[in-house]
């Protein structure tokens, strides 16, 4: 891996980091020859740190808030949008923390806003991320205790920073899978019994955790393996210390099959049968999705009824079908608010 630090992060990037690391200092980001694989870039963020989560028109959304200090995975996993998503592969720290936490102030103010989370850019844990943003991060969390940030991860570590057993508003959250998904899929990233473990040590500390199945991906005997999933989770995890557990399938802009394919040429996920939804992107049919939501939240209700469960980006059709209730953006966001009061 090589590391990269732009002129205007320099200072900051050697007060943190001590020299620890050979640094090659450039102007800008592309100055990077477009010939280096995927590297680190400390870096400025010259745009916004928070905004809402994007969701899509004419699909359900929850109202969450995406704090992105990092963007790009050091993780591989195969069905990962960020492949598509950015121009190149280099993982950009963004080192100017004092406007993130400005800019946290400020949508706080607002007084609608429940829940703040970051993961939708990079993974939460990224240890050499975090080193940068951990401890501002909880600063400003202690002292607005009715905004939960939510830390996304598919790790089986944790920055240390986080685990101090004050920092009640923090949510711990894993993104998890099948195992046979997780050893072809999500290259990189840690074993789905880490993930489970981590967590109950997490709640041992006194904090909350959330699951996110998501995507959820059919293959032949992905019902089994799933199950076994669910069941190392009530095996390990109190039902009380879950606040949610989401559910969402493959889904995914037509662009990322081929770039996937050429960055991954032994998967097949991208080969089932997939239409262009209203969104743009390619789903399992409807009707597919709703079978499998009913079977992956059959088998979570076998161990308990107590975890809310919600989609992840889907219509009003498929939430009648699946739950048998209407649902909206308000409506949602209402429901999840309401789990951070148990």
């Amino acid at each position: 891996m090589r590391y990269f630090v732009t002129c205007d992060a320099l200072e900051k990037v050697k007060n943190v980091l001590n020299n620890n690391y050979n640094f090659t200092i450039i102007e800008n980001i592309q100055d990077i020859s477009k010939d280096i694989e995927k590297s680190i870039v400390f870096t400025i963020n010259k745009g916004r740190f928070i905004m809402p989560c994007p969701g899509t028109p004419k699909y359900v959304c929850c109202g969450y808030y995406v704090l992105s200090p990092v963007e790009n995975c050091p993780f591989n996993c195969t069905y990962c949008i960020l492949n598509a998503y950015f121009k190149d592969r280099h993982i950009k720290i963004y080192v100017n923390t004092e406007k993130m936490i400005e800019e946290l102030k400020e949508v706080s103010q607002k007084g609608r806003i429940k829940r703040i989370g970051t993961g939708e850019f990079s993974d939460s844990m990224f240890e050499l991320a975090t080193i940068f943003y951990a401890d501002s991060l909880i600063e400003f969390f202690n002292q607005v205790p009715e905004i939960f940030l939510e830390l996304k991860t598919k790790s089986n570590k944790i920055f240390e920073s986080f685990l101090q057993t004050k920092h009640k508003n923090i949510i711990f959250s894993w993104s998890l899978n099948s195992k046979k998904i997780n050893q072809s899929e999500e290259i990189g990233t840690s074993s789905i019994e880490e993930r489970i473990k981590l967590a109950k040590l997490v709640i041992y500390r006194g904090y909350p955790v959330s699951f996110h199945f998501d995507p959820i991906i059919e293959y032949p005997g992905w019902e089994d393996d799933y199950a076994e999933t669910i069941d190392l989770i009530f095996k390990n995890i109190e039902p009380d210390a879950i606040k949610w557990i989401s559910m969402g399938t493959l889904r995914f802009i037509p662009a990322l099959k081929d770039i996937a394919k050429s960055l991954y040429p032994k998967t097949n996920i991208f080969n089932n049968e997939f239409i262009l939804a209203q969104d743009g992107k390619k789903r399992y049919f409807r009707k597919k999705r709703v079978k499998i939501y009913k079977k992956v939240y059959d088998m979570i209700r076998s161990y308990s009824s107590k975890p809310f469960v919600y989609l992840c980006m889907e219509n009003n059709d498929v939430w009648e079908e699946v739950f048998n209730i209407s649902m909206n953006n308000r409506k949602l966001k209402e429901l999840m608010d309401a789990q951070l009061k148990k």
